[in-house]
């Protein structure tokens, strides 16, 4: 009988909130809901409709949207983390299969860590340069994002091969260290 009463009182209240604001009236009707009439153009009535719409007696409704915060909050906490190892497999991948040598899969070499470091600096430098004082659009108007998007994809070309030299140097450094050195006779 309480919770009956608490229901009434509070559609009571919310009848005079809404005759109150001049906005939709919520009509009883025989089977214990209310009808709403569709006009809603003031806030508050939206807020209300909003927060009646939204109660569910076990709360399931608000189960789907709980799950997708937990997944929005984790992909942003390890959203650098995926960047990282989605760009170092990346750069493992063209590291062993661009050149015409034959080559052993290394995931992390010196190389794809500083191509990796150094396309996420340059794509966030790019990001401030374009965003706060390159205006593309004013220049070349609606060509500038093809413009936009070749110029990141030479400065990714850079930073790869940029990667990729310092991956040879570094073996043939490690060559010349290990073999023995030469001498007069040779």
């Amino acid at each position: 009988m309480g919770d009956h009463h608490r229901h009434v009182c509070r559609d009571a209240a919310a009848q005079h909130h809404l005759r109150r604001e001049g906005g939709a009236q919520l009509h009883p009707r025989p089977s214990g809901g209310a009808g709403i009439e569709p006009a809603f153009r003031n806030p508050g009535d939206r807020r209300l409709l909003a927060d009646r719409a939204g109660r569910h007696p076990a709360g399931l409704d608000r189960q789907p949207v709980r799950l997708f915060r937990i997944a929005a909050d984790f992909f942003s906490t390890f959203r650098w983390v995926v960047i990282v190892l989605a760009l170092l497999l990346g750069f493992a991948v063209i590291y062993r299969y661009g050149p015409n040598v034959r080559e052993r899969f290394v995931f992390i070499s010196p190389g794809s860590v500083v191509g990796a470091a150094l396309l996420i600096a340059a794509s966030l430098g790019y990001s401030l340069y374009a965003g706060h004082f390159a205006d593309y659009d004013a220049t070349y108007g609606s060509i500038g994002a093809v413009i936009t998007l070749m110029l990141w994809l030479y400065i990714a070309g850079l930073v790869i091969l940029l990667g990729s030299e310092i991956n040879v140097l570094l073996r043939r450094y490690g060559r010349s260290r290990h073999q023995r050195p030469l001498t007069a006779k040779e």
